[in-house]
């Protein structure tokens, strides 16, 4: 329920910019610098007035989104050769059945990567699953956070 009186606050500021800036420019300076049209103040206030509301919004959205939950995968394959294919599913909400089909021999998979520091995704999975410098024949299944049942099927 925080965010949401967050977004709303964030949209308000930005309507308030447009608002301010609009009615400074168009009603106060334009008199000032000698604008007189009425049309030709209210562009120029419009036009001022984006210009101010633009920041606002950006600036409202970072406001918005500040203290959001931002996961990091925690599954990975790197610098690894698979024969088959890779499933990776994080967070279903239901049941997950799976159906893996391993067609006709695959060529053999090319050489690994020589080691080396390993790799920032292999870090960012630290705790998590992930595969890291490995040759796998068939495919490459990982599940994580399945709030109901989880059937493979090989």
């Amino acid at each position: 329920m925080r965010q949401g009186w967050r977004r709303w606050g964030a949209g308000l500021a930005a309507v308030l910019a447009l608002g301010t800036v609009t009615w400074i420019v168009a009603g106060v300076l334009g008199p000032l610098l000698g604008v007189h049209d009425i049309g030709a103040r209210l562009a120029l206030g419009v036009g001022a007035g984006a210009a101010a509301a633009g920041p606002a919004a950006l600036c409202g959205r970072s406001f918005a989104g500040a203290g959001e939950r931002r996961e990091v995968s925690r599954q990975a394959v790197v610098g690894s050769a698979v024969g088959g294919g890779v499933v990776q599913i994080s967070g279903a909400r239901g049941g997950v059945r799976l159906t893996v089909r391993n067609g006709p021999a695959a060529p053999p998979p090319p050489p690994l990567p020589s080691p080396g520091a390993p790799p920032t995704a292999v870090r960012a999975a630290a705790g998590g699953q992930f595969v890291e410098r490995s040759t796998v024949g068939g495919s490459v299944v990982q599940l994580d956070g399945v709030a109901g049942d989880a059937e493979i099927e090989a």
